[in-house]
């Protein structure tokens, strides 16, 4: 059995290294990536707030024409099914899984009336 010393730890295993230059530096490259990310969600969920203001402003009978109820307008904005038309056993289809009849799953995706 080796017993290690601090010194040999850390030339063996990187085992209690101090945070040096290179994480740092590490750390500070992401930072732009991830404020970019973040603005981008930002922008995206103003955009989706946008849209839903926009359908729930319509009365329910302009709803009705384009294929949704009221409670499914955030559903329909962010491209899942709504819990309303998901059936019992099948994969939810915002995870992106073929529904059983095919046709209806993808045109509810892309926002097309069922």
């Amino acid at each position: 059995m080796e017993i290690h010393t601090p010194s040999s730890l850390l030339a063996t295993h990187t085992i209690g290294a101090p945070p040096g230059r290179p994480a740092l530096l590490r750390w500070i490259k992401r930072v732009p990536t991830v404020l970019s990310r973040l603005w981008l969600a930002i922008r995206r969920e103003r955009k989706l707030g946008r849209a839903i203001a926009e359908l729930e402003s319509f009365d329910d009978r302009l709803l009705a024409d384009i294929g949704i109820g009221r409670g499914d307008i955030e559903h329909a904005v962010r491209g899942e099914r709504p819990p309303s038309r998901r059936r019992p056993g099948t994969h939810d289809a915002d995870r992106g899984v073929e529904q059983p009849g095919g046709v209806r799953g993808r045109a509810f995706r892309r926002g097309l009336p069922p």
